[in-house]
């Protein structure tokens, strides 16, 4: 777009009034010549010699000029700075700021064009917003669907180790104990040779267990059936038997509709936090804390242990993995950690979607068996009614109960 102070463009408000100036002096020749030919006609004789009458003439154009010139400026001067706000409102629109409006209220067609003009920038406005919404929505659909793969990829290795490798485990277990029995019947054999046979099959054993609790870890059941908050409850309650460690779950809200890609990532970063635990903390208690508050998913892991110098980095501690997974669902990772004062550990996910709708709530938890009050102080979960909000199934002495797991 031009600038106003470009060369070839005469301003609006010089042609009005050059305008204004000329009509002016035309009107005003006009009159004096019809007022002269109409005394010159009645009184039989010339009003002017011609000397005086051309200086009359000069002086009458004169005057006619400048008083148009001062009309003309008077008159241009308000419609041209009307326009030139226009020019900059718009000009600002080109730039991509559609939020100035021109907001001229005068009642002519200056103004109802102004009014069209900023009919059209909100329009274009709310267009620029819905665009916005949806490469928003669009980023974050392209990572449920990174996430969703990266679940059906772990499904599918799961049920990969499940009829091969575990198989194999199994048939050789079966074999070694298919030896050692008949090393039994048998007379003279080597002592050495029937502990060989006995570690093997120890040794397969061990194996066919260590692949189960992997591909559990791979896809675990109660997630995909009932949870975050029940697959949590299973988990914890497996790691603090076998830790030795114990081990609390509280919840507050509800996680019935966290999308899955959350869930799938808040559970693998429970499972990394806890394995740190047993690997690094040389704690004797660890905290696990899952809040769903509309808008907002929340994983908290504390332990006791003995903490160490985050200014140090420990970057080693699968941290970076939890914090890229994290990442990938649009949500950030904290960890606050002292030297002999534990570790703490927080998830938070954003959500699109409000959480605790009475109706969608209360229509999801009664599908599943026996919706009521112990089964949640069984899980240890501590279930938090949100202000304003009643559940029929849920005793009012009873929704604040907190149970430990082990």
């Amino acid at each position: 777009m031009q600038s106003d102070s470009h060369p070839s463009r005469i301003k609006l408000q010089h042609k009005l009034t050059l305008a204004y100036a000329a009509v002016t002096l035309a009107a005003i020749l006009t009159a004096e010549m019809v007022a002269l030919a109409g005394m010159a006609l009645i009184f039989h004789e010339p009003v002017f010699t011609r000397p005086a009458w051309g200086l009359h003439v000069a002086f009458v154009a004169v005057s006619a000029a400048l008083v148009g010139l001062v009309l003309g400026a008077r008159i241009s001067r308000p419609v041209a700075r009307r326009l030139q706000r226009a020019l900059k409102v718009s000009s600002a629109w080109m730039r991509g700021n559609l939020s100035l409006r021109i907001a001229d209220p005068t009642p002519d067609d200056v103004g109802l064009l102004a009014e069209q003009l900023d009919l059209l920038a909100e329009h274009l406005e709310d267009d620029e917003e819905d665009l916005d919404e949806l490469r928003e929505r669009n980023a974050r659909l392209t990572d449920q669907v990174r996430a969703l793969a990266v679940v059906e990829e772990r499904n599918r290795l799961a049920r990969e180790l499940h009829d091969s490798v575990k198989q194999h485990l199994f048939s050789l277990a079966m074999a070694a104990s298919g030896i050692r029995t008949r090393f039994d019947a048998l007379r003279d054999v080597p002592d050495d040779l029937a502990e060989i046979v006995q570690e093997i099959e120890t040794t397969a054993q061990a194996a066919q267990h260590e692949m189960t609790r992997l591909i559990k870890d791979l896809k675990p059941s109660s997630l995909q059936d009932q949870g975050l908050a029940e697959a949590l409850n299973d988990y914890t309650l497996l790691f603090g038997a076998r830790e030795h460690i114990l081990a609390y779950l509280e919840v507050q809200g509800n996680d019935a509709l966290l999308p899955p890609s959350v869930t799938e990532t808040l559970y693998r970063v429970a499972q990394e936090a806890l394995h740190n635990v047993a690997r690094h903390a040389r704690a004797t208690r660890v905290d696990v804390h899952l809040r769903c508050i509309p808008e907002l998913v929340a994983l908290t892991i504390h332990d006791n242990g003995v903490g160490f110098d985050t200014e140090q980095g420990h970057r080693g501690l699968g941290l970076a993995s939890m914090e890229e997974r994290v990442l990938e669902v649009g949500g950030r990772l904290t960890v606050e950690s002292q030297v002999g004062a534990g570790t703490t550990v927080q998830a938070e996910v954003g959500l699109t979607h409000p959480l605790g709708r009475l109706s969608e709530i209360t229509r999801l938890d009664k599908q599943r068996p026996n919706p009521t009050i112990e089964n949640w102080a069984w899980l240890g979960q501590r279930l938090v009614i949100p202000v304003g909000q009643t559940w029929p199934w849920l005793p009012a002495d009873r929704v604040h109960l907190r149970q430990p797991l082990v």
